[in-house]
Parts: C-alpha cells; sequence; structure tokens
C-alpha cells in the first residue's frame, strides 16, 4: 500500500505532497511538480550533453563546408 498525502501551503503557493517515501512540491499554476535536486541535476546534465553535440554537430558541419568549398579547386589542380 503507497501512502500520499497532500495539503496546499498559502505560504509557499504549492501543494506539499507526500508520495512514494518522498517529499514534493506540485504547483497548481503549472500544473507541475517541481524538481527535486537529483532531478534537477539531471536535466542541467541532460541540456550540456545536448548542447555539447549540438556545437559537435556544427563544428563537423563547418569543417565539411570548407572542405566542399576547397575540393573544386583541388580537382582543377588550382
Amino acid at each position: 500500500m503507497r501512502l500520499r498525502l497532500r495539503g496546499y501551503s498559502g505560504a509557499l503557493g504549492l501543494y506539499v505532497c507526500w508520495e512514494d517515501a518522498q517529499l514534493r512540491f506540485f504547483d497548481p499554476e503549472s500544473a507541475r511538480y517541481l524538481f527535486m535536486h537529483e532531478e534537477d541535476w539531471q536535466a542541467r546534465e541532460n541540456e550540456a550533453a545536448g548542447r555539447l553535440a549540438a556545437e559537435a554537430c556544427a563544428e563537423e558541419a563547418e569543417n565539411r563546408a570548407a572542405q566542399l568549398e576547397t575540393e573544386p579547386r583541388r580537382l582543377l589542380g588550382e
């Protein structure tokens, strides 16, 4: 049996929830739970990894574009 308790905090403007042995905070305006520390950390890690992958892809595209610019000259012996 899972214990779920919920109460509204006017001071916080959030629902304070005890669910699955974890304290969570629910924002009724966004209809979402606030991130817990571990979830926030994981979201930031995923964002950073995505940014690094995008930068690597852009760098690869720039290198390929530069290569394609010089290829016709190389083939023509210029």
